[in-house]
């Protein structure tokens, strides 16, 4: 089984994707971290001191190199992962995608005081306008997943619902995948 979560920083990829890969027996990968393995640096060391650019390159190759070496896993991606080079497209032909669809506001309020790369321009009053423009621009990517899973509420997440649906777009996906047409 291959899963792909994707979605906008904050959405619960990773906290989602550890449970669900328990639940699934399967390993739990989160793609910054291997990056950052990779790199020896931070995602933020990356971006700060590289640029945003050599970030999405190095991500890129990371992404690459994982979908050659690894087979059963789910794999959580950075909000920006799918808009870059041919990463959605990538995802979608080697896994089960999945978007971890968060509204703007419940974003807002995860990431007000956060310290991640993108959101340290903006004052914590400024990052809702930013927050919700950039999900605007990235939303279209995140849609071709093919499922969504609704991720506001993350305290009651129907962690049982989520499961179900994965199994079922599970067996529908990988129909699609053996079948000669």
């Amino acid at each position: 089984m291959q899963i792909v979560l994707v979605g906008f920083m904050g959405c619960g990829k990773s906290t989602i994707g550890k449970k669900l890969a328990q639940q699934f027996n399967l390993d739990f990968f989160d793609l910054d971290v291997l990056i950052e393995k990779q790199y020896r640096k931070t995602t933020t060391e990356i971006i700060e001191k590289e640029s945003i650019w050599n970030f999405r390159r190095k991500e890129n190759a990371e992404l690459i190199k994982f979908f050659n070496l690894n087979d059963n896993y789910i794999l959580a991606t950075g909000g920006g992962t799918p808009c870059f080079f041919d990463n959605n497209e990538l995802i979608l032909s080697q896994a089960l995608s999945i978007y971890m669809k968060v509204d703007y506001m419940e974003l807002f309020r995860r990431l007000r005081y956060n310290k991640r790369p993108l959101l340290t321009p903006y004052t914590p009053d400024e990052r809702l306008g930013f927050i919700h423009e950039l999900l605007e621009l990235r939303e279209p990517y995140y849609k071709k997943a093919l499922l969504t899973i609704e991720a506001n509420n993350i305290i009651h997440f129907n962690f049982s619902k989520a499961v179900e649906d994965i199994k079922i777009s599970w067996k529908n996906y990988s129909n699609k995948k053996g079948s000669p047409c």
